[in-house]
């Protein structure tokens, strides 16, 4: 089976950008693909580039209610099967739409998938690669930071139908809420990749840059809704960016602090080895999940095992081994649209060589 793949790009008054936008789409080396331009109504020169491409792409222009409702109009117009938002600013690397669909066809339930991606600048100058691209982690991604590179994602038009598409009441994190949506689906995976898919462009007039406040203050209802807290742990990493790029004088106690507590997130380290505390979060809906561990110390270790705060078992390490845990979700409720798994040892030995992943 041939999978469609739709590209819907939103675009406002980006003469100076949506040309290379276009063409990154159109010269991709896979044939099936259906590209929707949502135009806003621009006033500059982006409906004679449009134009130039007749036949070659769909476009509309219209006045619309943002960028969430451009999008939306796109993908309810798309075809597809596979779908994916490229904006007005931003750039496909070559064999990024092949490499995404190879994907999808080897794996039927996935529902999201992302990749690797550069910085660009005005000029289309390469800065280097996005930082924050991770392995996939929905705890991190609830309650931390938007680590997913928008333009690197594609995903199963079957999926963003079940989760309801952008949520236009959001301007500036859309796109991390649909992330959590469609991780959140019981019946989809997430998958992360190497290919680097997508370039980003940076400069001072992108809607990011220039969210200020309002920005932050959104970032805050995001986590609240999803995390269930009003500051969750990623907050203060948000603000405090935010105010180190206004330039304006902190409190260097409070930033400091701020600082530590981001250094000591309960997440696995680069090499996957576990803090005394690593957290987890699965979806609901599924009644079992397996976790993994994997000790390649030689000292006895002793593993504690929580569900959703409950105390599941002790899992004991006499030397190096695998050891696979079973866990029934079902069975400890939490008011919450994900369950989270703790694995916990002590803190009074030396960081041991242990991982743990579901």
């Amino acid at each position: 089976m041939c999978l469609k793949a739709s590209i819907i790009t939103p675009s406002y008054n980006q003469g100076v950008f949506i040309e290379k936008t276009i063409e990154s789409v159109l010269t991709q080396d896979y044939a099936n693909i259906e590209y929707i331009v949502i135009d806003g109504g621009s006033t500059d020169n982006t409906l004679d580039i449009l134009k130039k491409y007749d036949g070659r792409l769909k476009w509309i222009s219209e006045s619309d209610k943002g960028q969430s409702d451009a999008i939306n109009k796109g993908f309810r117009m798309a075809t597809g099967d596979i779908f994916a938002w490229l904006n007005s600013d931003d750039t496909y690397e070559p064999r990024a739409v092949s490499a995404a669909v190879s994907i999808f066809e080897k794996k039927t339930r996935l529902g999201l998938l992302y990749g690797e991606g550069y910085r660009i600048d005005e000029n289309g100058v390469r800065l280097g690669r996005f930082p924050a691209t991770t392995y996939f982690n929905l705890w991190k991604l609830i309650h931390v930071w938007d680590y997913i590179l928008q333009p690197s994602t594609f995903f199963a038009r079957s999926a963003l139908e079940s989760c309801g598409y952008l949520d236009e009441n959001l301007r500036w994190t859309m796109d991390w809420d649909l992330w959590i949506k469609l991780a959140l689906l019981p019946e989809y995976d997430v998958e992360y990749t190497e290919h680097f898919l997508a370039n980003s462009r940076e400069y001072a007039g992108t809607k990011t840059s220039v969210g200020g406040l309002n920005r932050v203050k959104e970032i805050r209802d995001i986590m609240l809704h999803h995390a269930g807290e009003n500051y969750a742990e990623g907050f203060r990493l948000h603000y405090f960016d935010w105010i180190t790029k206004l330039k304006l004088a902190g409190d260097e106690d409070i930033t400091q602090k701020s600082i530590d507590f981001l250094n000591n997130l309960p997440i696995p380290d680069e090499e996957g080895y576990c803090p005394p505390e690593t957290r987890f979060c699965t979806k609901k809906g599924l009644p079992e999940q397996i976790l993994h561990l994997e000790y390649e110390d030689k000292d006895p270790l002793e593993v504690n095992i929580f569900v959703n705060d409950y105390f599941v078992k002790q899992v004991v390490f006499d030397k190096a081994d695998e050891q696979r845990i079973s866990l029934n979700l079902d069975e400890y409720s939490i008011d919450m649209p994900f369950h989270l798994v703790a694995v916990e040892y002590s803190r009074d030995i030396p960081k041991p060589k242990l991982r743990a992943f579901l």
